[in-house]
């Protein structure tokens, strides 16, 4: 049988066309009614009986004819409510974008599970094939935890792959984690700030709740100045502050919105009950009442030094050591809630590298990015590659 990257090769046209379909029709949030019907029906045409164990949420069983353990491979689907300015042919135009590169993660994966379809004889264990909704609101994952993804069979390890198109390294190329933390937590916060509305020619009648918040949106960058050592890193970021419909007229409400991201799971907690604290105390100070909610959030994400070390090896093998590179120890401040996953089992994620800032203007959850499309074949068998091989020295 051909090698697994020739067999990735000669699915490369099937890829490109697959991307550029989900490519023009993406979809936000937990709600994927056409992707996730888009994937299945592809994964049944492969041959595979597809389980969606939760809305949208897929899951397909490769091998099991020989015992031994289960690893498990995931591609998330969902887009972002950016709308895209790019000139490529097949953009979107439904006010959405796959601008983080899902539609390639989707596109690959879909090429993984043709690939070990074929070689499911092969296989010693079972690999578990997962597509899954609402990781950039950092809900997915979680909801596939819950209805049982890491079960049945147990899942033993756990890998994911994200592109990346905004690097110093050239295309195709792969990044292996260092091991340990990769990937900061993230936890989304909503602030409101009530107040008393009123004529904006007599404010003394009411309670002003933009002067309110205004003063909390600046009491909280005090929390990473002043309350967090400088080794223990936060990163803490006020996005959104609507208020008002009218210039004349002193408004009910006004909403903050924002992330946390942490290192530390201990400093995360601090963080959390110091923005609401803060933000509380400051509101009672000029009259208002604040109220935070927060929602979608994710730990930081664990990478198995063993299993990095596995991976390396791996793909060494495959695609040649100058085109495998280990990253350096440390945490990036992107998140990602496969996380969840990374604190049960064993999990790592590998990075593709389909753009480098000598050839794209612009990073990744731009408008205006583009992604190259040449490097998914090397990202599919990496994938399928790491899956065999694994199971092969654990039987």
């Amino acid at each position: 049988m051909e090698s697994l990257l020739q067999s990735a090769e000669r699915l490369q046209d099937e890829m490109v066309k697959c991307r550029r379909h989900v490519h023009q029709h993406p979809e936000v949030g937990t709600e994927l009614p056409e992707t996730s019907k888009y994937v299945k029906d592809k994964l049944i045409s492969y041959g595979y009986e597809v389980n969606e164990i939760c809305p949208y949420g897929l899951v397909v069983l490769a091998g099991g004819a020989i015992p031994g353990k289960c690893i498990m491979l995931r591609s998330d689907m969902d887009a972002l409510p950016v709308t895209e300015l790019t000139d490529e042919p097949f953009k979107s135009e439904n006010g959405a974008s796959h601008s983080c590169g899902h539609d390639l993660h989707i596109a690959m994966m879909l090429a993984v599970a043709k690939m070990l379809k074929e070689r499911e004889k092969e296989i010693k264990g079972t690999v578990k094939i997962v597509f899954q909704p609402a990781e950039e609101v950092f809900k997915g994952c979680q909801m596939m935890i819950d209805a049982g993804v890491l079960e049945n069979p147990k899942v033993d390890v756990a890998v994911t792959q994200h592109v990346n198109g905004y690097t110093d390294f050239a295309l195709g190329q792969v990044l292996v984690p260092a091991g340990g933390v990769g990937l900061a937590s993230c936890d989304v916060f909503q602030i409101e700030v009530t107040g008393k509305s009123g004529h904006g020619a007599w404010p003394f009648q009411s309670i002003d709740p933009i002067n309110a918040a205004a003063h909390v949106y600046l009491a909280l960058q005090e929390i990473q100045a002043r309350e967090i050592a400088a080794e223990d890193c936060v990163v803490l970021t006020e996005g959104i502050f609507q208020a008002g419909i009218a210039p004349n007229v002193i408004p009910e409400k006004a909403v903050i919105e924002g992330t946390l991201r942490t290192i530390d799971e201990s400093i995360r907690a601090k963080c959390l009950e110091r923005i609401r604290q803060i933000a509380s105390s400051t509101a009672q100070a000029f009259r208002a009442q604040a109220d935070v909610t927060v929602s979608g959030g994710c730990p930081s994400f664990m990478n198995d030094p063993e299993l990095c070390t596995d991976a390396e090896r791996y793909l060494k093998n495959l695609l040649g050591a100058e085109n495998v590179y280990r990253k350096k120890p440390g945490a990036i401040f992107s998140s990602e809630d496969f996380s969840s996953v990374s604190r049960k089992v064993p999990t790592i994620q590998i990075s593709l590298t389909v753009g480098n800032k000598s050839t794209n203007l612009y990073p990744m959850h731009n408008p205006k990015v583009v992604l190259k499309e040449d490097p998914m074949y090397i990202g599919a068998a990496s994938m399928a590659e790491i899956a065999i091989r694994w199971l092969e020295e654990h039987s």
